[in-house]
């Protein structure tokens, strides 16, 4: 495979990752956490009992296939390219 086409798999894998993790984890997390800052203030949003509840915990593995997309078609395919244009580079 050509390091070009490697390096648009990685373009697309970080950006769709990324977005899937805003959508699955940090928008809807967030959206809890102010309500908790308006709720109960600042120190107990922030705190390891607001943190340590199922749903916040559901949301992080909710958010995992963003992680592995961002993973598997974002670096290692980077990774890859680098490797492959480094070869390609000492052979010249």
């Amino acid at each position: 495979m050509l390091p070009e086409n490697l390096i648009k798999t990685s373009f697309w894998g970080i950006n769709i990752g990324l977005l899937l993790m805003v959508i699955a984890n940090l928008f809807p997390e967030g959206i809890l956490q102010v309500w908790d800052v308006l709720t109960n203030g600042y120190w107990h949003a922030m705190s390891l009992e607001f943190m340590g509840q199922d749903r916040i915990r559901m949301m992080e593995w909710v958010s995992m296939p963003s992680h592995m997309i961002l993973i598997l078609l974002g670096t290692v395919p980077m990774a890859a390219a680098s490797g492959i244009a480094y070869l390609k580079m000492r052979k010249t």
